[in-house]
This record gives C-alpha cells, structure tokens and sequence, in this order.
C-alpha cells in the first residue's frame, strides 16, 4: 500500500500534455525528415531507432507525470511470477507465437505498399488504415483489443486466438465448419454470454478469495496469469492474452451484463484487489483520475499479448503511434505507464521464448 505520507509531492502543470504532445511530435518529424533517402518503413522499425524513440518518449513522459508508484515493477518480473506460481503447483508452460505472427519484413514491405504513393502526400489515417489492411486476421483482432472499447457485451472477450474462443469451441465443436469456421454465429453469441458470465465471474471471485488469504490486501495481477495458466493448461500466450481481457473487461464494463458501462464500482474492486504496479501515479490515491488509472493494468497486459502476434519492432512503433494519438484522452500519467512497458518489450518477448516446445 502507498503511504500518503512520504508520496512525492505533485508537480503541477497545466501546459504538459501539450508540451509532451509538441516534443514526440518534433522527434518523430526529425527522424522522418533525417531519412528521406531510406525506406520509411525501414526507420520505422529500425530496431535501434525504435528503442531510441521508445526510451526518449518514456523519459520525456516522466519529466511532467505528476509522480511515480512506489510499488512499481516491470512487466517482465510480474509475468514471471505468474508463469513461476504455476510452475510451483507442478504446472507445464508452453509458448508459441501465434500462426498469424509475420516477421519484420513482412511489415516492412506491408508499411512501403501503404506509404508509396508516388510523392503524393497522405494523411496518417490513410497510410495506418491501408497498414492495418495488411494485418493477418487474428493479429489485427489482437491489436485492436487495445484500440476500441468492447460495446458488444459478452461477445467481445472471445477473439479467435483467446484462451476464451478456444475454450468454448472445445466445450462446443459443433460451432465449427469443415474449415474450421464458425457456421453459427446466432449460437456462438448465445453461448459467449452464457460463458463469458461464468468465465469474468468465477475468475473475479478466485481473485477475490486470494485477496482475503492475503489478509485483505490487493494482490499482484500476476495471479490471474497463473489461473488463466491453470485453465488453459500451461498455454502462455492464450493466458496472457486472456489476462488482457480479463483486466480490460473488469476495468470497462458492467460485471452482470457484460455491456460497456465504466463506473466507480470498477474502480472499486481494482482498489480493494489488485494491487498497482504499474508505473506513473497509483489508482490507489484518492485524489488521480482512477477511472482512467485503472486502464494501466490491461494496457500493460494487451501490450505483452501482442509479441505473440507482431515483431517487437512493431509492438514499439505501433504501441508509440497510439500513445500519440490518445495523450489528450488518456493523460499523461497513463501514458507513462505504457511506455514503460513498451521500454521492457524486448524483455518481455525474450522470457516467452525460453517456453518454446
């Protein structure tokens, strides 16, 4: 738990997002101008110049976020512990990279397609939205579980590729084709409402119970890993990416009907059971944005998911993109704390590949 007491004193500043917004802005304009006899796509996810845009981005975030989280750790030593209490009960894991996963140059030669334009200029949104044409199916669906709210209730938490979608398939093979689509959807939405309220529940209540053998104190999000482990016998990356859903379903929408309904009562039990170890200013003060600071946790856990599914280089230059895009609607103080996680990607991805079959 934080101590109010010796928290760092608050740095007001009522220019920084825009100052923030204005720097980003300028480097990556520098590098783009710096390289106009290179292939853009090339800079772009140029594995120096992509940690060099990351470390820069993260360390001008923590200039003007209001203060840090005395709890925090990196994403790595939290998914570690997931994957290490698993293993301790006896526990196998085992990782892959999604079918859909395509190497760097593939997204090279897909953001040179999307950018050559024969000197004519583009608006970002119609190089990124030609980009994301390109995308394999389940990675594009994996990406955008970061990008757009889930207003479809239930539904939305059983992307194809999700512990969630293959363990319903596996209770309903009926649901598939001969090759191996849904043939159903009217039955296939039915059953994700039915499961996807048992699913969110019954982990929110083993949560909930591992709270209560903590004596009451919030524990580390780490926990959900090693049930979704448990569940998805020892498959990290379904785990991992079933944690993201999990921490954005909890973060965003109504726990009964499964709609979009953000309100304190999410905020609440993020309080009372999950403790915050996400950098940038604690969901635990009173006084931050909690509403929004809550978000850092399945930001963190969606931004792991997608080395399963993109070149870490893409992972960064991407996860930078949005961040730009979105300072004014998420803030500063959660922008830092995705930045930090995009710092230690490669970290990330160098763990899940020691579980390789």
């Amino acid at each position: 738990m934080i101590d109010n007491n010796s928290a760092p004193e608050k740095r007001q500043n009522p220019f920084r997002k825009d100052i923030l917004r204005v720097l980003l802005l300028v480097f990556l304009s520098s590098l783009v101008l710096r390289e106009t006899q290179n292939r853009a796509a090339s800079v772009i996810t140029n594995p120096i110049v992509n940690s060099f845009m990351i470390d820069s981005s993260l360390a001008t975030a923590e200039l003007f976020s209001s203060e840090e989280n005395p709890n925090y750790r990196p994403m790595v030593d939290i998914v570690r512990q997931g994957i290490s209490e698993f293993e301790a009960q006896g526990g196998k894991v085992s990782y892959e990279k999604s079918e859909d996963y395509r190497d760097i140059d593939y997204y090279e030669d897909a953001l040179d397609e999307s950018i050559d334009t024969d000197g004519l200029p583009l608006k970002p949104g119609v190089v990124k939205d030609s980009f994301m044409s390109k995308i394999p199916y389940e990675a594009n669906l994996a990406y955008l579980q970061g990008e757009y709210i889930a207003t479809g209730g239930f539904k939305d938490f059983f992307p194809p590729g999700s512990g969630f979608y293959n363990r319903l398939i596996k209770s309903h093979p009926d649901l598939l084709n001969s090759q191996s689509q849904i043939s159903d959807f009217d039955k296939f939405f039915e059953l994700t409402e039915t499961a996807g309220y048992f699913e969110m529940s019954e982990m929110k209540e083993y949560i909930e119970s591992v709270r209560v053998q903590n004596g009451e104190q919030p524990v580390s999000s780490s926990k959900v890993l090693g049930k979704f482990l448990e569940k998805n016998e020892g498959n990290l990356r379904e785990s991992i990416y079933d944690t993201a859903l999990f921490f954005k379903f909890m973060a965003r929408n109504d726990k009964n009907t499964g709609r979009f309904r953000p309100t304190q009562s999410n905020v609440d039990w993020y309080k009372e059971n999950i403790l915050d170890e996400f950098q940038g200013p604690s969901y635990m003060d009173p006084e931050g944005d909690t509403l929004n600071l809550i978000g850092k946790v399945y930001h963190s856990w969606t931004l792991t998911s997608l080395v399963s599914y993109f070149p870490i280089e893409i992972v960064g230059a991407g996860g930078l993109y949005q961040q730009l895009g979105s300072l004014g609607e998420q803030g500063i103080d959660k922008t830092l704390s995705d930045l930090q996680t995009l710092a230690g990607i490669q970290d990330i991805d160098n763990l899940l590949e020691t579980y390789k079959k």
